[in-house]
């Protein structure tokens, strides 16, 4: 089938199922739609996957960095959250070498959209909290460099932890859901794809106080929020209980 012709069918079906589900249509016209839908699927070898690619975009958020850091954790829950595939993917140079990596979700519109405004709220609230954690007192009584060091980042991956928490709570898609999501993207995509790996990790009795103090932002975050200078959220997620 020539390219053209196949985009032509798949813009019919779009249209076609925008009829059906038209809540002015009456229910015959839906039920008419939907067959003239399976027809064309069937008559042209057309699967749910080709259909589904049609409507499927992409967001990216270049992370200003070359190596992934522990709040890219966040990532995969983010996509998860706002029903679409979250990933974090590296750029590497001819010598494999690390070169730059970005957040990309994609999915249906506009959930990666959402997605995007989801991931720059959870990022700039770790770091604000980072740079508030480091002006308590719970940090400045650290005496050297390395006990300062670790009572930062276990401040970071306890408020990781808990948005990690509160984004699940938020998500609805299902296992095989991701599942084709997936699969579409790895058909959508030539890069190279770096899943992301989670290790329980115990916490240091030392750095208690900085756990406590990590999940108690973590819990503080507002998901909801409108930020000025980006992006207004899709209402899609806005009015979703924590």
């Amino acid at each position: 089938m020539a390219p053209e012709h196949r985009d032509r069918l798949l813009q019919r079906i779009r249209k076609l199922r925008a009829l059906a589900g038209d809540a002015g249509a009456t229910p015959a016209e839906a039920a008419a739609a939907a067959e003239r839908i399976q027809a064309i699927m069937r008559d042209y070898g057309l699967d749910q996957v080709d259909v589904d690619a049609t409507e499927m975009v992409q967001e990216e958020v270049d992370l200003a960095r070359i190596r992934s850091t522990d709040i890219d954790r966040l990532i995969a829950a983010v996509g998860a959250a706002t029903g679409c595939f979250g990933v974090l993917q590296e750029v590497i140079d001819a010598r494999r070498r690390p070169r730059a990596v970005s957040a990309v979700y994609f999915g249906q519109a506009p959930r990666p959209e959402i997605a995007r405004y989801l991931h720059i709220v959870c990022y700039r609230a770790v770091a604000a909290a980072d740079r508030e954690f480091k002006r308590s007192a719970e940090f400045r009584r650290r005496r050297t460099v390395k006990t300062k060091r670790l009572a930062a980042r276990q401040f970071r991956l306890s408020m990781i932890e808990i948005l990690r928490c509160r984004l699940a709570q938020l998500s609805w898609l299902k296992a095989h859901q991701l599942q084709q999501l997936q699969d579409l993207y790895g058909r959508a995509s030539r890069g190279e794809l770096v899943t992301e790996k989670h290790r329980p990790r115990k916490i240091d009795p030392r750095m208690l106080g900085a756990a406590i103090a990590g999940a108690s932002a973590g819990s503080g975050v507002e998901l909801h929020q409108p930020m000025a200078d980006t992006r207004p959220p899709v209402a899609a997620i806005g009015d979703r209980a924590c």
